[in-house]
């Protein structure tokens, strides 16, 4: 499987998020609803293609957006990204959303022979990965990966409280 990471959603974090992912060598298609925030990223160097052309080639793919209903429509609903990834893709959903929201989000990738990892921007996203992996609901070579893509976008497990 290549590199290759699809970053949806170029707000005030997500922005900051692609750019440090491509700065660190990773081939980063991004995407956002806003033409101009689309064409700040195309020109500082990052790249925007057609999402049916990227999806199929994606390592990996970074969410990060709002809430749960914009989650769920790009990857189940309207934007449909969720069939359009390769198996073993890796998805980052980083806005803080229900639990039983998340849970749901990780059954349907699962189905789909994808793995999701609920990953808000709060220093607990990577102890809720580690917890996943103890209970069997996610795989320690995964592990590595997705440390790999949250540290390259600048997300970092803190040593210790308030150190994030």
């Amino acid at each position: 499987m290549s590199d290759n990471v699809l970053f949806y959603g170029l707000g005030s974090m997500g922005t900051g998020m692609a750019h440090s992912l491509r700065r660190a060598g990773f081939p980063v298609n991004a995407f956002t609803n806003k033409p101009e925030v689309r064409q700040a990223f195309i020109d500082a160097g990052g790249e925007s293609a057609d999402l049916a052309t990227f999806a199929p080639e994606a390592a990996a793919v970074v969410i990060a957006v709002v809430n749960a209903a914009q989650t769920e429509d790009i990857l189940f609903g309207k934007t449909g990204l969720a069939e359009r990834l390769p198996a073993g893709c890796v998805v980052i959903a980083c806005p803080t959303i229900d639990p039983a929201d998340a849970r749901q989000f990780e059954a349907d990738c699962e189905a789909r022979g994808l793995l999701y990892l609920d990953a808000p921007i709060t220093q607990a996203a990577l102890d809720r990965y580690q917890q996943a992996i103890d209970e069997g609901r996610a795989h320690e070579d995964d592990a590595s990966l997705v440390k790999t893509y949250l540290a390259e976008a600048g997300l970092h497990r803190p040593d210790r409280k308030g150190s994030g």
